[in-house]
């Protein structure tokens, strides 16, 4: 049997969105039972937006979700580290529309979160169990979730980057606080810089820099002090596959393969396995 968590204390970062360009505050606060994962914007219209699938509204190039036009936008890395590190219910404030991006990674909030300290609610947590396969193809692109033996949440994600002349990444892990702080959180997001003016143009990545994103150009690591790990990218894809999956609104426990995933496949596979009732079941 486990239990619910929320934190001890508020704990407060500022930082840049990615997209967005603009500064934000965001501050994580403890929240009662079954609270959940909810964002607040501060700047606007006091709307408190879920965490969960449903309100999922926008997933390119980040996950974004939103209640009664009020958005919120990237929220997959905070999402993932909070989910590994075993916060259940948690309020988010942000004075902005977009969760800052720090380095690019998971690392902040994962301090975050450790400074805040779990607080058990002695509450029993519920997960969703996956008893049968979903599966989704799209071109290149392959995510599956299915039932398995082990207590957890489990990936097996691959790369495939010969195009770029990097080759195949690939990474398998069962989800751990430890595994996550370990092997996963440090991973930074990565682009290319060919497809950099594109995604301008289409308004993004306007806070993107090589401080915050992992750049790629020709086969080449353009950042002065390269990789953190020598597979840092499909890391970082499995990075953002746990923050998508959280948005299940509880621990999932299946095992997840996804080869070249993304946030709009990843929320694909989510919403069908959801929307299957015989594919899963809550369970203690």
């Amino acid at each position: 049997m486990s239990f619910k968590n929320t934190i001890k204390r508020s704990v407060s970062c500022s930082g840049i969105g990615t997209h967005s360009g603009k500064p934000a505050r965001l501050r994580i606060h403890p929240a009662p039972v079954d609270f959940g994962i909810r964002f607040v914007r501060e700047d606007i219209a006091n709307v408190s937006v879920p965490a969960i699938w449903t309100q999922v509204t926008g997933t390119l190039m980040c996950t974004c979700i939103s209640k009664d036009n009020v958005m919120i936008k990237t929220v997959e890395h905070l999402m993932a580290a909070l989910q590994s590190m075993g916060v259940d219910n948690a309020l988010i404030e942000l004075d902005s529309e977009e969760v800052p991006i720090f380095d690019g990674s998971a690392l902040k909030f994962t301090e975050l979160i450790k400074s805040a300290e779990l607080s058990p609610q002695f509450n029993q947590r519920e997960y969703i169990k996956v008893l049968d396969s979903i599966t989704i193809q799209d071109n290149n692109r392959v995510v599956s979730i299915s039932h398995s033996d082990k207590n957890m949440l489990s990936l097996e994600v691959e790369l495939d980057l010969s195009k770029e002349s990097l080759g195949n990444q690939s990474i398998s892990l069962d989800l751990s606080p430890d595994a996550f702080i370990s092997r996963i959180a440090p991973a930074r997001t990565f682009g290319f810089l060919k497809d950099v003016k594109m995604l301008l143009d289409q308004g993004l990545i306007k806070g993107s820099s090589l401080e915050n994103a992992v750049v790629i150009d020709n086969g080449k690591i353009m950042n002065p002090n390269g990789l953190r790990f020598k597979d840092e990218m499909v890391r970082h894809k499995a990075l953002d596959a746990i923050g998508d999956l959280s948005l299940a609104g509880k621990p999932i426990i299946g095992k997840f393969y996804g080869k070249n995933c993304s946030h709009t496949i990843n929320q694909n596979l989510l919403k069908k396995l959801l929307s299957t009732p015989s594919a899963w079941q809550l369970c203690a």
